[in-house]
């Protein structure tokens, strides 16, 4: 059994090595094309946040940014993908972060707040492909992302006894953007991608925009590092968030 094991394993390994012998060989014709990129994001965030369950004498809790290490992340899990068939395509993003910070007071009657909030969004665009000019290719995309925002504010106890406030949204924005690559040399290359959305059918205003330069291993792999900032401005009902969040972001990319 333990034979039959062992021969199972090499015979997939073989075909697995032989597959992307033949996908990463730049010589197929195939008009499909993928891309799986995981990226890790190292962000931090800071902004105006309300809750209904907040009495309405206190008014909305602002971050506390003095110091660029307030933000505390403890769970994260991102993903983005591109299927393209020519010059038409699916760009797939998505991306978890929880993450905490400390915020003002709000009120004389508090010493301070923690402000813990769960990010999450889907994006979904269809994309198309404009003829490459030089070793510059522009992407141009629109679609919709989904979101969920969750917060907690734990008001700390001063004059008055603390208590904890929590509250969340899901909403779904439209979305426009754009992603350029420019091959500087055969290996090295930069990447712009940018969107805009919301435009009040879900938040007010939401724009991410990223920027990095990246390395071309082989036609299968790469890494890029870059900047990625994003704002989200939503504010319904007495949830309101008015956030950004930044960071450096690490990018692996599959390609075939």
């Amino acid at each position: 059994m333990k034979h039959s094991w062992r021969l199972v394993t090499a015979l997939l390994m073989g075909f697995f090595v032989l597959t992307k012998t033949e996908l990463c060989s730049g010589e197929t014709n195939d008009p499909w094309s993928f891309d799986i990129d995981p990226y890790l994001w190292l962000a931090s965030y800071e902004g105006t946040f309300g809750l209904p369950a907040v009495p309405p004498d206190i008014p909305p809790i602002h971050s506390n940014s003095e110091s660029p290490f307030s933000t505390h992340i403890s769970g994260a899990a991102m993903l983005a993908a591109q299927v393209h068939y020519n010059q038409v395509g699916l760009f797939l993003d998505g991306a978890w972060l929880r993450m905490k910070t400390e915020g003002d007071s709000g009120s004389s009657l508090y010493s301070g707040t923690e402000i813990k909030s769960d990010i999450a969004y889907g994006s979904a665009a269809l994309s198309y492909r404009l003829p490459q000019f030089a070793n510059l290719q522009c992407d141009l995309f629109a679609g919709a992302r989904v979101w969920y925002f969750g917060n907690t504010i734990d008001f700390e106890s001063g004059a008055a006894p603390g208590f904890t406030a929590e509250g969340s949204r899901t909403w779904v924005d439209p979305i426009v953007g754009a992603a350029l690559r420019y091959d500087v040399t055969p290996h090295w290359f930069g990447t712009v991608l940018g969107d805009a959305g919301g435009f009040g059918a879900g938040s007010d205003l939401t724009w991410n925009v990223f920027g990095g330069v990246g390395y071309q291993f082989t036609t299968c792999f790469s890494a890029s590092l870059g900047y990625r900032f994003l704002h989200l401005d939503y504010n319904k009902d007495q949830f309101e968030a008015n956030v950004d969040v930044r960071g450096f972001l690490v990018q692996m990319g599959i390609h075939f």
